[in-house]
């Protein structure tokens, strides 16, 4: 390339509104021609600077766009997301935490009151009992009918997410075992 109009580093950097020394790293990162002898070409240097700030406003407009796009696409997936689990609601599918929560409260409590009736319901019937044996056959026996009267309790989800629980729950009934616990 010919050289043209040759200026000295101050003028490119005046003209460039640049520090010297940052006309000296775009020389050396290649963005504008070397200098040869302390001069630069003044058109040249102007031009390569000029495409070089302009791949930058495009490589940055660019970057805006990807990351709207991006946000587009998380946004749709998003609503997608929540119009499936709407369907899959609706086709009761789902059951809400809260109507689990409720329920598994209501199934507890059942099972705490099974175990706090475990001393009334062994001690009378242990208290006759003649050897250790004796007594670990009546207390297994009286645990395994509070287990059975807990796996027998039905609940109703409906009934629990409408905050009622236990009005539809119920116990099946079952005959009582004629043989003896003891």
């Amino acid at each position: 390339m010919a050289a043209g109009n040759l200026q000295p580093v101050r003028v490119i950097a005046r003209l460039l509104d640049l520090t010297e020394r940052r006309v000296q790293q775009l020389a050396s990162e290649g963005i504008i021609p070397k200098a040869s002898k302390g001069k630069y070409d003044l058109v040249e240097s102007v031009r390569r600077y000029v495409r070089h700030l302009r791949l930058r406003v495009e490589a940055s407009q660019s970057g805006k766009v990807t990351v709207l796009e991006d946000e587009r696409t998380r946004l749709t997936r998003a609503r997608a997301g929540l119009a499936e689990l709407d369907e899959r609601e609706r086709r009761d599918e789902l059951v809400p935490a809260v109507q689990i929560e409720k329920f598994l409260t209501s199934i507890l409590s059942r099972v705490r009151q099974g175990v706090l009736t475990l001393p009334s319901r062994a001690a009378p019937k242990a208290h006759d009992a003649k050897t250790i044996p004796q007594v670990e056959r009546i207390i297994l026996g009286c645990c395994q009918e509070v287990l059975e009267e807990i796996s027998e309790t039905r609940l109703d989800f409906e009934t629990i997410s409408q905050g009622v629980v236990g009005s539809r729950a119920h116990r099946e009934a079952v005959a009582p075992d004629p043989s003896p616990s003891a």
